[in-house]
């Protein structure tokens, strides 16, 4: 391919967006698919369309066709092929969208997402899915990971060979000792409105009133004119 052609596959691929796990999915990209590549001859069509299928999660898919002895080479036997295994409604088709659909999100532990992700592992190969490659496997498992999780382990993995048992075993490790985020107690505070803290007046401490209509104050200067009358008599 040449520049020109890159571009345009590359555009192509964009429009494509295979990502058929659900029936009404599948129907959806092979109308939109017939409409993008339907002007395009098969030696330009095929390998786009295969870009598609493997940037868009469907790297399962091909890899049990590769298993089978099956090499894509034309538009109709892909779509033979996307017909028997995405748009009848059965156990395959299940299981493959399980898998890509699968991912970690934040509320998720790091060990329920493990579970989830050898169980949806596990009904693939329960189907007759070919093993995938450890590294493979090493990468959808952290693929499939919320951003920190990612980060975190790709840091404690770096300069090592990606195995998805080294892999899993360090982000159990870390999900162990990550800290689980609990409710802070509210720090008591004393909120002052209009004169009041809490319902009382702020000047004498009573509740009832606020400080502008205390009489406090008033009976304070009235005992003081009090006190300053009496000693004046004793004088």
């Amino acid at each position: 391919m040449d520049s020109k052609e890159e571009k345009l596959a590359t555009s192509l691929v964009q429009q494509l967006r295979f990502q058929p796990l659900r029936y009404e999915q599948a129907v959806q990209f092979k109308l939109r698919a017939v409409q993008i590549l339907g002007g395009f001859p098969d030696h330009l069509a095929v390998p786009v369309m295969l870009r598609a299928v493997r940037e868009g999660g469907g790297m399962v898919w091909l890899s049990a066709l590769a298993a089978k002895g099956i090499t894509i080479s034309s538009m109709a036997q892909f779509w033979e092929c996307f017909q028997a295994e995405y748009l009848p409604v059965s156990p395959k088709f299940d299981a493959y969208g399980r898998f890509a659909r699968l991912r970690m999100y934040q509320q998720m532990s790091v060990a329920s997402f493990t579970e989830a992700f050898r169980e949806a592992y596990n009904g693939l190969l329960a189907i007759g899915a070919p093993a995938l490659p450890d590294e493979f496997l090493a990468y959808s498992y952290l693929h499939k990971k919320n951003n920190d999780m990612r980060r975190k382990v790709f840091q404690a993995v770096a300069g090592q060979r990606l195995t998805w048992a080294a892999v899993e075993a360090k982000a159990l490790a870390i999900g162990a000792v990550a800290p689980v985020p609990t409710a802070q107690p509210a720090a008591a505070k004393v909120t002052v409105m209009h004169g009041t803290i809490h319902g009382r007046c702020w000047k004498c401490g009573e509740p009832g009133h606020k400080a502008i209509d205390c009489s406090a104050k008033e009976k304070k200067e009235a005992g003081t004119a009090a006190d300053e009358a009496a000693d004046e008599e004793h004088k």
